[in-house]
């Protein structure tokens, strides 16, 4: 994907991505991947990081730079799948409103995404190849060669 991202840093041996939005203000960014009690199965987190350290992902920035935010994700996805390459990420927003922002953003990507990815979209039935226009209540993406079902 050739759009604009945060440069980060990587920690944690390439689970957690750490950037800084730029926009209104400076917010201090993490994006990480946790993994499950399945085998290869990771939660990817995106969260403003507090001064003291912990981790917020209720708060709302409206920093202006959603785009740039998403596509840095996307990269950190790219360099993790790249390090665990039989990993499966799974991933949803905080609220309704952010996940339709990810299926949105999903959406104007796929293309790309599928060049070299499996994305998949949850819904209440089970998960299916991602489809434009189709409500979702979670993600999966992997790398293509990586069987998931």
């Amino acid at each position: 994907m050739d759009k604009p991202f945060y440069q980060f840093t990587v920690l944690n041996e390439a689970r957690r991505f750490d950037f800084v939005s730029v926009g209104k203000e400076e917010i201090s960014k993490t994006i990480t991947f946790s993994k499950t009690e399945e085998p290869d199965i990771y939660t990817l987190m995106l969260a403003n990081v507090r001064p003291n350290g912990s981790l917020d992902i209720r708060t709302v920035s409206n920093n202006g730079d959603m785009k740039k935010i998403l596509v840095t994700v996307y990269k950190a996805i790219e360099i993790f799948l790249t390090d665990e390459p039989d990993a499966i990420v799974i991933f949803s927003g905080s609220s309704d409103a952010r996940t339709r922002l990810y299926q949105i953003s999903i959406s104007k990507e796929l293309s790309m995404l599928n060049d070299r990815f499996k994305v998949y979209g949850v819904t209440k039935d089970g998960f299916e190849l991602f489809r434009a226009n189709q409500r979702y209540c979670a993600f999966v993406i992997s790398l293509k060669n990586t069987n998931i079902v």
